[in-house]
């Protein structure tokens, strides 16, 4: 499912932006009195229903659940800027900041 997603959305949504991008997107965000803002961040857990056994473990929450950990990073009209999915053991959302590829850049 989730290679169908990149496959499908990667070049158009799945992309870092230009420099142009960037530079409308901050004066947009400006505007709103949201300087230096990019776009809109948000961590979710998914419920993996069909988890296999052997890693449901690996893939627990801290309700004991196993659910897979999504981060996105949009702009307003929802060109995905950012797409992180998969983190292990059940990290919070500061966790998950610290492993995230969104810093490395």
């Amino acid at each position: 499912m989730i290679e169908l997603v990149v496959e499908e959305s990667e070049p158009v949504f799945l992309r870092p932006p230009n420099d142009e991008e960037v530079e409308r997107m901050m004066e947009r965000n400006a505007t709103r009195g949201m300087l230096g803002c990019i776009g809109s961040f948000d961590c979710s857990h998914w419920q993996w229903a069909a988890c296999p056994k052997e890693l449901s473990g690996k893939y627990q929450n801290r309700k004991k659940r196993r659910s897979i950990f999504i981060e996105t990073v949009c702009n307003e009209y929802l060109y995905i800027r950012h797409f992180f999915i998969g983190a292990l053991d059940s990290p919070n959302d500061l966790n998950v900041l610290h492993i995230s590829p969104v810093y490395s850049d």
